[in-house]
């Protein structure tokens, strides 16, 4: 078990990696976004003739509604998530690349609905979309993931047991599983949003205590404000009051929600697990910490990035990178963005519950078929 999340995170950091460099981007990520956009025009023009895109831009050439198919939206980063677990398994090769490319069909296949769906709720109900676009079906694409990667870890281990003939099939308790996760996350979700004021008090703390100490001739603090934190910087700025140039410095919101919808993701995950009580309640205690560390990095790096690449050059004169350094900032901003919100809570989970898991890899709906490859192993 150690050494495959070693290898899975190695490969998830090489992998990404390689996905942010410029020539990747521009011989690989974009004409593949464009794709996907082009896909999903075909795909609504079926039933609607005032869909177009140009690029990875798609928009209703009647009211001029347009998204754009962004880093984070294209199933790029959930592709190698779920082909880093399958690379890091003991399987054969053949095993691997099967399920990797039938993996990332399924994968897309999904971020299809995403993108259909997104796309019609942003002209409905602007609010809805947001949620939607930064919530929902950023854990419901990783519970893709989860899913194909389970139902992938089951098929290896049946190709390498030997199956006895005339037992009766019974419950597949995968199944079930998926179906009490589909059912406790949007009760999780509707939970962390109602209560979300209350978990942002935390973070707001840990936030302004770890900016301000690092960086104090720059952030003077970092507040709650409701469900959203305001940093206030020390960087000059003219602003006119009722016609008056003043003088003061500049502030700007960051949204803590994008990072935290890791915690309903996990909750939902723990509530369906067969697991004793007492084990899940210590679980999601030692996870909320290590959930609550995620959105500290999240919320820092967004802090960081605004300030070097997104306010006045006093600002990045006050932070006094090296070229390397912004790079390695930019680095730090996607991978806490885009990876370590979705990735971590289904990471812990297999951690904190493998035999739970490996019980759910037992296929008793066919109990006559002796367990192969455990993911103790």
């Amino acid at each position: 078990m150690t050494r495959f999340f070693v290898v899975f995170l190695l490969i998830v950091a090489v992998l990404f990696t390689v996905e942010l460099l410029p020539w990747t981007q521009q011989v690989l990520v974009i004409p593949f976004t464009t794709g996907i956009a082009t896909l999903a025009v075909a795909l609504m023009q079926t039933w609607d003739s005032e869909i177009a895109a140009q690029g990875k831009i798609i928009w209703n050439t009647a009211n001029g509604f347009a998204v754009s198919i962004e880093a984070g939206c294209n199933g790029v980063e959930a592709g190698i998530i779920l082909a880093a677990a399958m690379l890091a398994f003991p399987a054969s090769w053949v095993q691997k690349l099967l399920g990797i490319a039938i993996g990332l069909v399924t994968v897309q296949v999904l971020n299809l609905v995403r993108i259909v769906t997104l796309f019609y709720l942003g002209q409905w109900h602007p609010t809805a979309f947001e949620w939607a676009h930064l919530y929902i079906w950023q854990a419901l694409i990783m519970l893709d993931v989860l899913v194909v990667f389970m139902v992938w870890l089951r098929w290896v281990a049946q190709r390498s047991s030997l199956p006895r003939p005339g037992v009766a099939p019974g419950r597949d308790p995968l199944r079930q599983f998926l179906l009490r996760v589909l059912f406790w996350l949007p009760v999780c979700f509707a939970a962390w949003y109602y209560f979300s004021i209350l978990f942002t008090i935390p973070l707001a703390a840990l936030v302004d205590a770890l900016m301000t100490w690092s960086f104090p001739k720059l952030v003077e603090q970092v507040a709650q404000q409701g469900n959203a934190l305001t940093v206030v910087t020390a960087v000059p700025a003219q602003a006119a009051v009722k016609g008056v140039a003043r003088m003061g410095t500049l502030v700007f919101e960051v949204n803590p929600l994008k990072y935290g919808y890791c915690v309903p993701l996990y909750t939902a995950l723990l509530l369906a697990t067969p697991a004793s009580e007492a084990a899940k309640v210590i679980g999601w205690l030692v996870a909320m910490l290590l959930l609550t560390a995620v959105q500290v990095f999240g919320i820092a790096t967004e802090i960081l990035k605004t300030l070097a690449f997104q306010l006045t050059p006093e600002a990045q004169a006050l932070l006094g990178f090296t070229s390397l350094g912004y790079e390695g900032l930019a680095l730090a901003y996607q991978f806490g963005f885009l990876i370590l919100p979705p990735a971590v809570p289904i990471v812990l989970w297999f951690v904190q519950f493998r035999p739970a898991v490996s019980g759910l890899l037992d296929r008793k709906s066919h109990p006559g078929v002796e367990r192969g490859p455990s993911v103790d192993g």
